[in-house]
């Protein structure tokens, strides 16, 4: 819970996230693997809060009560279902041409965009629809339904190769594990 609150009297190294207007983003005060300079692993890391805080809410009411605005800060920031949200964009990390998230928030690899913990990115969905089950919001639970299952069949073909039709021949392992 002490991610999830702030008061000024804090110690400078305390834990909780702060709202860029500038990047339309919430960032963690102290992270690392360009979470807060690259708007990369947003998916993967509040994924993980968001499970966690679903599990917490679905047994205490009281932290659904005095968390649950936080919580849903973090899914907007990184599924945002809502199109017209004036703080955060639609699915910031989904792509739904690819059908899969970029771990890279603005593609500065020189390899290009990249995903390299599809599985983490499931989670992230798992994530926002046990949130949308918790709370009865089933904006959250229909994004977390859609996500998952569209990155689902996304991953069997760009990281298992499920149909043996999308590798480049001669490539000779049976996964990638890290797309670009």
């Amino acid at each position: 819970t002490d991610w999830y609150t702030y008061s000024e009297d804090e110690p400078q190294h305390s834990y909780y996230f702060q709202y860029s207007p500038e990047w339309g983003a919430l960032f963690p005060y102290h992270s690392g693997y360009g979470v807060n300079t690259g708007l990369t692993d947003h998916h993967f890391t509040y994924g993980y809060y968001v499970f966690a805080s679903a599990v917490l809410a679905s047994y205490d009411q009281s932290f659904l009560k005095d968390y649950g605005e936080m919580v849903e800060v973090l899914i907007r920031d990184y599924a945002n279902p809502s199109k017209t949200d004036g703080q955060f964009p639609w699915m910031r990390n989904f792509d739904p041409y690819e059908g899969h998230s970029w771990a890279g928030g603005y593609a500065d690899n020189p390899s290009g965009n990249n995903q390299e913990a599809a599985g983490e990115a499931l989670f992230g969905w798992v994530g926002q629809y046990m949130w949308g089950m918790v709370t009865g919001n089933t904006a959250y639970r229909d994004a977390g339904i859609w996500g998952f299952t569209t990155e689902e069949k996304a991953i069997e073909q760009y990281w298992f190769n499920y149909d043996h039709d999308n590798c480049a021949q001669g490539y000779k392992h049976a996964v990638a594990g890290q797309v670009y």
